[in-house]
């Protein structure tokens, strides 16, 4: 048997022509240049813009000097209201804009006066430490003097105390001398042992009184010395604890980072976007009565 070449059909081929890709990157661009933007939702948008003002109304500064913090925060609510006023500017009507306007320019004035209050107390705080310190350094120099004072006098004084103890015994060994010493036959018949024993005695006393009298002389020294001492250090102890309740209590009154102004000004800023956003959808009813229906 003979075979015969089976036919094929005939193939439709895929069209080869092929785009460019300047006419893929062409298309692109048109498709994205006629790309609808999604619709501002004014709810959404609203929300978002009174959830911000009311962290910025809770804010608290951590350390003073506050002038800084007060600058930064209220471009903050500015930046926030300037986002509401461009997302949604038909809502942002004059009446709105007035208010706001008004809360702002009151807000500024009472932080202007905050960091006036601020500066001067700054100063008044530093004058404070100044005179603080100035005490410190007095009272180091009343104690100086003072051991200073109390050295040179015992220095002194145990000099001449030491020069009559030395009296004192070179006059008792004398007298030691006088008491062991056998007198003689003429010295007994002119008393002159008993004469000299007693000039001795009388000597030696005396001595010793006027040791015991320096004794008290420079005791009295130290003690006038040490009483005007305690005196001048409890002034000026006096003095500083009144200084630091002074500027503990300064310190109290002028450290105020404003946070009832600053809460009470995010709230009627609220209460502001909160009004234009009402009067808006009045608005929309009143032009759309149909659509309420």
């Amino acid at each position: 048997m003979s075979s015969e070449p089976r036919m094929r059909g005939t193939r439709f081929r895929r069209p080869t022509t092929r785009k460019h890709s300047k006419e893929r990157r062409e298309e692109r661009e048109t498709s994205v240049f006629y790309q609808e933007e999604a619709p501002i939702d004014p709810s959404q948008v609203s929300s978002r813009i009174l959830n911000a003002l009311e962290h910025l109304g809770t804010q608290r500064f951590a350390l003073p000097p506050f002038s800084e913090h007060f600058e930064r925060w209220v471009k903050d609510v500015e930046t926030v209201l300037t986002e509401f006023e461009s997302d949604l500017p038909s809502i942002a009507d004059q009446p709105y804009r007035v208010t706001v306007q008004n809360v702002l320019s009151s807000l500024r004035e009472t932080l202007r006066k905050q960091i006036e209050a601020e500066k001067d107390s700054s100063g008044e705080a530093s004058r404070l430490m100044q005179e603080l310190n100035a005490g410190e350094l007095e009272l180091s120099k009343l104690e100086r003097e003072y051991g200073a004072q109390t050295y040179n006098t015992r220095k002194r004084n145990d000099l001449a105390l030491g020069k009559l103890r030395n009296q004192i015994d070179v006059l008792d060994k004398r007298r030691l001398k006088l008491l062991r010493k056998q007198p003689s036959i003429v010295e007994r018949i002119l008393q002159r042992s008993g004469a000299k024993l007693e000039e001795s005695t009388n000597m030696l006393q005396s001595k010793r009184t006027e040791f015991d009298k320096k004794g008290i002389m420079v005791q009295q020294e130290l003690d006038e010395l040490r009483a005007d001492f305690e005196v001048k250090r409890r002034h000026l102890r006096e003095r500083q604890e009144l200084l630091k309740a002074k500027l503990a209590e300064f310190k109290k009154n002028t450290s105020n980072d404003a946070m009832e102004v600053r809460n009470a000004a995010c709230q009627e800023l609220r209460l502001a976007i909160g009004e234009a956003v009402d009067r808006s959808s009045q608005a929309q009813i009143a032009a759309n009565p149909k659509n309420t229906q």
